[in-house]
């Protein structure tokens, strides 16, 4: 390898590293520089594809190529009204595939960037919790953002709680299951991914924890299509069980919460509300199968489906849909434990919310096609 060949390297290193931790940042994505980073880091990996060609590139995932040629086609027919955002999206998804064609033949920048990553969101971690400290004796926050619904639910140096519950849920499944990092590790993250407030991470986290230790059977390999099949079975249920759902969600919130019925029915109605709104986007989908554009979905629909499933399909078309579930039949070649536990969370999780905006979502993506300590895993 070249000396230009290996400061390239460095570089694109330098960048991804960059893109996993402060790129996650709220100030990061306020003035969109987490866009021009990925889009900065797909042109330099080309870059290196081509440099680094004549001295024998692992061809290991060549057949990666034609989803990424059948998606840009597809994104012709959808750009919406902001291009540069257009394009980071589309720069995004590519990412997926190239980011995975340079660490094959750089693989010791994976376990590099896994270090570090998670060292820096264990710093973030501390003055998660030292912020949280703070709250409990003076009643406000001194570092980061603190949203009061029903119970304090803290959100960090992040846009949403939920994206904070999401962040540390799957950062705590990395560091339990490899058991290569201190306990301080899993019990902060955990506790951070509690201080979320986010229910549906803490019990999709329970349920996956659960599964992993009393089931043997290994799926990862079909998560996706799990994912799918259990959203439309949910669908039917809700649909066909209505009156009995609200009153078993009336039971539980009020139990639960003591919350008055009228703001249960507040609560009730909004989730009714996001139903709807599923049922809307799927229409509007099979009328324009090639997409509408990033960010459109708010423009034909009243409110986010918070589903990547639905909403990169409704941004992007089917081809983007099948670009975002495609990496993770790939990693179910691996169908070890830990695989197996973090691929159920990022699938399940992109039921619930849209994490595929979030630029640690590519870390996970590569952590998972990379599993921990099988440095040999790609030769």
């Amino acid at each position: 390898m070249t000396n230009n060949t290996l400061s390239l390297s460095k570089l694109i290193v330098f960048l991804l590293l960059i893109y996993f931790t402060i790129a996650q940042l709220e100030f990061f994505n306020k003035f969109f520089l987490k866009n021009i980073v990925i889009i900065i880091i797909n042109y330099l990996i080309c870059m290196y594809l081509i440099v680094n060609n004549k001295d024998g590139y692992n061809l290991k995932y060549i057949y990666m190529l034609p989803f990424v040629l059948f998606f840009s086609f597809f994104t012709f027919y959808s750009f919406g009204n902001n291009l540069f955002a257009d394009i980071y999206r589309v720069n995004l998804f590519c990412s997926f595939f190239l980011c995975v064609f340079f660490l094959s033949n750089n693989i010791n920048s994976v376990f590099f960037l896994k270090k570090h990553t998670i060292n820096f969101y264990f710093i973030i971690s501390l003055l998660i919790i030292f912020d949280m400290f703070l709250f409990f004796i003076t009643g406000r926050v001194f570092l980061f953002n603190v949203m009061i619904y029903i119970t304090p639910r803290f959100i960090g140096p992040f846009y949403d709680p939920n994206f904070l519950g999401f962040i540390y849920g799957a950062l705590f499944l990395i560091v339990y299951f490899e058991r290569t990092y201190n306990k301080l590790y899993g019990i902060t993250f955990l506790i951070c991914t509690i201080l979320s407030g986010s229910w549906i991470v803490i019990g999709l986290l329970t349920l996956i924890l659960i599964q992993v230790r009393v089931f043997s059977f290994r799926y990862t390999f079909l998560k996706p299509v799990i994912c799918v099949f259990v959203v439309i079975l949910f669908w039917f249920v809700y649909e066909y069980l209505l009156d009995d759902v609200y009153f078993l969600f009336k039971y539980l919130v009020g139990n639960l919460t003591h919350l008055s019925e009228q703001l249960i029915d507040i609560k009730f109605k909004s989730l009714e509300y996001r139903f709807e709104v599923t049922n809307m986007a799927v229409n509007l989908i099979i009328d324009n199968p090639f997409g509408y554009g990033y960010r459109t979905i708010t423009k034909y629909l009243p409110l986010d489906t918070h589903n990547s499933y639905l909403g990169i399909s409704f941004e992007y078309g089917i081809g983007a849909l099948l670009l975002l579930i495609i990496p993770f039949f790939m990693m179910g070649i691996n169908r070890s434990v830990n695989v197996d536990s973090l691929t159920s969370f990022i699938c399940f999780m992109a039921l619930f919310l849209n994490v595929h905006y979030l630029p640690i979502y590519l870390f996970f993506v590569i952590t998972v096609y990379f599993p921990f300590g099988e440095k040999r895993l790609l030769y």
